[in-house]
């Protein structure tokens, strides 16, 4: 009895432990500094999970939230494709006591997603301007000589962020849709050129030959960039909202799946890091301010107003593609026609005019 008790108290040993270990996967588009973070974070506050981060960005998220290996949550993904996920029944509603305490405006009503982190997007530059010769906002990008042909830009898919905050910042000023691209046709005529992804548009600005200005995420700059400083405009940031959620599962979302949900969506989360990636937390009522860095609360104040319920990217972005990219520079405004055409008549006019008195001096 003795011989074969034994091990099976080892069996029973080992089954629990495997359970203790239980396995969660964590879908993440997020810096490498914020998912090191994470991953720290979690190691602390769920000791008795395995919990692992597989890097989503730029990927079909639709196709990886089917497979058969789809994660168990996303954490870092653009709010717009949460929004998205959400609408086509990938995303399960989570109750969360922790989520609960997120301003209303960053946990939709259905309950689906939520954005607990912002990451903020800022003016950078390279050694060719100081702080002062920098734009001090997005207008003078537009108007004035010395930056043109200056700018490189993410795409809008790239950094949807950016670009829905520049068109909603039209808005604002009480404009319409026709003006906000107007405005970006315009900005699209004294673009150098544009870039898939923040790691090509920073290596170009720091390589300076194709261009001296770009936006960037405000993380990466206050972290440090070589040869690389920034401004924020005075109109403030425009902000890219980091979903977290949970993924549907054909067998159901499993309970460790939904305590590293409450995990990451807490106030600890959220300071921890805010202070090891410099990420922003989203407002919430319980969020001890004096805590955050200096550079997190400067960040704070200077954000642009955040509405992901006015925004419709996936449209906004596939008029860019047909009436913004590259016709900036054949792009002219009618005043500017009707001025040469005038120009032109006037100058005519005045030819026959002369014509004219020219031939009366001779005749006479």
């Amino acid at each position: 009895m003795k011989a074969i008790w034994l091990p099976g108290v080892a069996v029973i040993g080992l089954a629990m432990a495997g359970a203790a270990q239980e396995g969660v996967m964590i879908g993440h588009d997020l810096s490498e500094e914020a998912a090191e973070g994470t991953k720290v974070f979690l190691a602390g506050s769920l000791p008795d999970l395995s919990i692992h981060l597989s890097e989503v960005g730029g990927k079909d998220l639709v196709k990886i939230t089917t497979s058969l290996e789809r994660p168990d949550l996303l954490l870092g993904v653009e709010d717009f494709t949460c929004r998205r996920l959400a609408k086509i029944g990938l995303l399960v509603a989570r109750s969360s006591s922790e989520a609960a305490h997120l301003a209303p405006r960053f946990r939709p009503s259905d309950g689906r997603f939520v954005v607990p982190l912002l990451s903020p997007i800022t003016l950078a530059f390279n050694q060719t301007w100081t702080w002062e010769s920098a734009p001090a906002d997005y207008d003078d990008l537009l108007w004035k000589e010395e930056y043109l042909d200056e700018l490189i830009l993410c795409e809008p898919q790239a950094m949807p962020g950016l670009w829905v905050g520049m068109i909603q910042r039209q808005h604002r000023l009480g404009h319409g849709d026709e003006m906000a691209f107007t405005w970006l046709r315009t900005l699209d005529a004294r673009v150098s050129g544009y870039r898939s992804g923040t790691e090509d548009l920073l290596s170009t600005l720091q390589a300076g030959a194709e261009g001296s200005l770009a936006f960037l995420p405000y993380a990466e700059l206050v972290a440090g960039s070589p040869g690389v400083s920034f401004r924020i405009p005075s109109s403030g940031m425009p902000v890219r909202g980091l979903g977290l959620a949970l993924v549907s599962q054909d067998a159901g979302v499993r309970p460790a799946a939904e305590r590293v949900f409450d995990a990451l969506a807490s106030r600890e989360y959220a300071l921890a890091i805010s202070k090891s990636a410099h990420l922003v937390p989203a407002p919430r009522d319980d969020l001890p301010i004096d805590e955050l860095s200096e550079s997190v609360r400067l960040a704070r104040t200077r954000l642009m107003p955040y509405d992901l319920a006015a925004a419709h990217p996936q449209r906004w972005f596939q008029r860019w593609r047909d009436d913004v990219e590259g016709w900036g520079r054949y792009y002219v405004d009618f005043d500017t026609v009707f001025y040469i055409i005038g120009s032109i008549g006037f100058l005519i006019f005045a030819f026959f005019v002369y014509r004219h008195l020219e031939v009366t001096e001779k005749n006479g």
